[in-house]
């Protein structure tokens, strides 16, 4: 019909809603929960996060009428789905849900598989962004022990989970519990790529300000010493990246008394600010009032 009628669908929006009631109503005898999968997939990649999960949500549906338990690959697939369309949805507490559900249902189906792992690292996420911590402290667990089981200590996506982690230790104030696991990822992460990689270096720095808050300088005063090297060897002397490491260490030697120290990072902070942004920008100006 013409989109532009009277009783037609006038936006693209309209239009998507109107072909997802289409496919939705007429799915128990028409659609089959792959077409429905495969239009939810078109509609999420426009951004339409409401339609989609309509569309999933049916497509579940057909799966556990048609094959029953949780534990079949078409239902645990079609909740996997779900959990995508959800998160991009920001609805945390609905991917809580369903990641639950897929936990229980890999965790039968598979035991120690890099898929419940997976699954495992996307239920502490959600948890996270909700701050219940202490469950999302206890899931991560979960899936870093099941992510060194399949993958080994040394792996990237290990790391990761190391890293999440940590961040849900800072967010309690487990400040040395955070450290200790930070110690081993930027161990690991120097041994595997280097002290100059990208990825050492975030760790590197977030081990620095643990270090600062627990009132460890001397160890922080090291690692900001080998950051500032790294970082200026990556990205020159006048980086943002670069000068923040040295502002950091200016204000480590003021906080130990070592006042000529602390005056020459700033300087030197001033200087690789003016060469970069000009005197009159707002991080130069503050870099003259130290």
């Amino acid at each position: 019909g013409d989109s532009n009628g009277s009783n037609g669908p006038t936006t693209s929006i309209d239009l998507w809603e109107s072909l997802t009631n289409e496919y939705i109503n007429g799915a128990g005898d028409v659609f089959s929960s792959s077409q429905l999968t495969a239009l939810q997939a078109l509609v999420t990649r426009l951004g339409e996060y409401y339609l989609a999960e309509r569309l999933q949500r049916r497509a579940l549906a057909l799966d556990e009428a048609q094959y029953g338990s949780d534990n079949d690959p078409h239902v645990i697939e079609s909740m996997h789905n779900l959990m995508i369309v959800l998160k991009g949805k920001k609805d945390y507490a609905g991917t809580e849900d369903i990641c639950r559900r897929l936990v229980t249902a890999r965790t039968t189906v598979f035991g120690n598989h890099i898929d419940t792992a997976k699954t495992l690292d996307k239920l502490a996420e959600m948890l996270f962004r909700q701050r219940v911590y202490e469950e999302s402290e206890s899931t991560y667990y979960a899936a870093l022990a099941m992510k060194e089981s399949c993958f080994g200590a040394e792996h990237e996506s290990t790391l990761s989970t190391m890293d999440q982690l940590i961040e849900v230790l800072r967010a309690q104030e487990k400040y040395e519990d955070a450290v200790g696991i930070l110690e081993v990822a930027l161990e690991t992460r120097e041994k595997m790529l280097g002290k100059d990689s990208s990825l050492t270096m975030n760790n590197r720095f977030n081990y620095s300000l643990l270090l600062i808050k627990l009132r460890r300088l001397d160890e922080a005063e090291s690692a900001l010493k080998i950051l500032h090297t790294s970082r200026a060897k990556l990205y020159g002397s006048t980086h943002p990246q670069t000068i923040t490491v040295l502002n950091l260490l200016g204000q480590l030697y003021e906080d130990t008394d070592r006042y000529l120290e602390a005056e020459n990072a700033h300087q030197k902070c001033l200087k690789a600010r003016e060469k970069a942004l000009g005197g009159d920008h707002k991080d130069t100006l503050t870099s003259v009032f130290y």
